[in-house]
């Protein structure tokens, strides 16, 4: 018998799949209005180049739409991992060839001087990139809801990237019970020792290894807190603080920044560049407690 727990659960996820079928319905629909434009545009020119090209362009097209309707009823339950991963690789499969087609044909157009042609393939190869990220939210969600989301995880979900990371719209960000944080500190032991303090007091922890890789995860999913480390291997801790606040998606996110040794004009500095508290390592219990109830106290207090 499931809890209360797994209800939560299974509704928080079948929720991610809803929206990706709202979005997957919605890119067809895109779709399906560009290639008539483009079927027009092929038959006043009568090119046997362009036809050819459009005619697989429309079979993979088909292909996608055939898919959708393959879902069937909206699922009400919880697809495992698995399951999950298959989704988006059979998602993925003819959204692939339709990108592929599209640049064919935007070539041969571009070679005719078919402006229209080219400008509308361009149109179908960014949605269709889109729709591709878009696929990978479900498990990205269930990536970050085990505690397991790591950056180098970005790549299996298809968000390597940045072009393609961009072009995800948003991460379902449901009203659930856990609470999330992202914890950006080198030194292992020190690392270790703080997510489990975090893990103690019910937190779900990620983690990252450097500058780019906080910037990359608090772009794609929702974090309560982040705590990161003043020597990050790539970026300035003071960099990496003005590009989250010059995000209106992160620019509200509480930052944490720990300090190897206390030292009041760089504390200063941080503050200045949008750090909401600096700590010294390492952390303790009660300046946690502290931090925590000032920063992200539990919800309904």
């Amino acid at each position: 018998m499931s809890g209360p727990d797994d209800q939560k659960k299974g509704t928080v996820e079948s929720r991610a799949e809803a929206e990706l079928r709202v979005e997957m319905e919605s890119t067809i629909t895109l779709l399906g209005d560009w290639i008539d434009t483009i079927r027009a545009e092929t038959r006043q020119r009568n090119h046997a180049g362009l036809s050819a090209d459009f005619e697989n362009l429309l079979e993979a097209y088909e292909r996608l739409c055939l898919f959708s309707r393959g879902l069937g009823a909206p699922n009400r339950t919880t697809r495992s991992m698995d399951e999950l991963r298959d989704f988006r690789h059979e998602l993925r499969t003819p959204l692939t060839v339709i990108m592929g087609y599209s640049k064919m044909l935007a070539q041969e157009a571009q070679d005719q001087g078919l402006g229209p042609i080219v400008d509308t393939c361009e149109k179908i190869t960014q949605e269709t990139r889109r729709l591709v990220a878009a696929a990978a939210v479900p498990l990205f969600r269930r990536f970050q809801s085990t505690g397991e989301l790591q950056i180098s995880q970005l790549a299996q979900l298809g968000l390597g990237e940045p072009m393609e990371r961009g072009t995800l719209s948003r991460i379902p960000t449901d009203e659930i019970d856990k609470r999330f944080a992202l914890l950006a500190i080198n030194p292992a032991d020190q690392r270790q020792a703080l997510e489990q303090s975090f893990k103690d007091r019910s937190f779900v922890v990620s983690t990252a290894n450097s500058g780019d890789a906080v910037l990359n995860l608090v772009e794609l999913a929702r974090f309560e807190l982040l705590v990161m480390d003043e020597e990050m291997p790539d970026l300035r801790v003071e960099e990496v603080l003005q590009r989250l606040r010059g995000n209106v998606r992160t620019n509200a996110l509480p930052v944490i920044v720990v300090q190897n040794e206390q030292n009041a004009e760089r504390t200063q500095r941080y503050m200045d560049h949008g750090a909401s508290l600096v700590l010294c390592a390492p952390i303790q219990e009660s300046e946690l407690d502290a931090a925590l109830g000032t920063l992200c106290p539990p919800r309904g207090t």
